[in-house]
């Protein structure tokens, strides 16, 4: 399977006080909003076929709970200004080009993969194909 950027994404300080360099800079985002289930919030800048996503977490229960454990968001978000890269890339499989496409497999926002960590995909044949990058 061929991959291509889905999205960076940057672990802040809650309500990404970050977001205001970018802006400064000349990107254009969007309003914080959640994730639900995740127990994170972000700030996202959009570009045509990628986006920068600053998180932080925002219910640290709900971050740590048993179904976001696998994602390692907790440790990374938490450690980062320790040992844990604080920065990270998602991919997804080149073929899927369209908003339309994208809700079948994942979403910008929602990762088929983190590198390094392990597929979110609720789809089998890609968690397999995804697991080894």
């Amino acid at each position: 399977m061929q991959i291509e950027l889905d999205h960076l994404f940057v672990c802040t300080a809650p309500g990404a006080p970050e977001a205001e360099n970018l802006v400064q800079f000349g990107l254009h985002g969007g309003p914080a909003n959640q994730h639900p289930g995740q127990g994170t919030a972000r700030r996202r800048f959009s570009f045509a076929n990628a986006m920068i996503e600053l998180f932080w977490v925002n219910d640290a229960r709900e971050a740590q709970s048993q179904s976001t454990r696998r994602t390692l968001l907790w440790e990374r978000w938490s450690g980062r200004q320790g040992n844990a890269s604080p920065f990270g890339i998602c991919v997804r499989p080149v073929h899927l080009k369209t908003r339309d496409q994208l809700s079948l497999h994942g979403s910008i926002g929602q990762p088929i993969c983190q590198i390094p960590f392990p597929c979110r995909s609720a789809k089998r044949e890609l968690r397999s194909q995804c697991g080894s990058i």
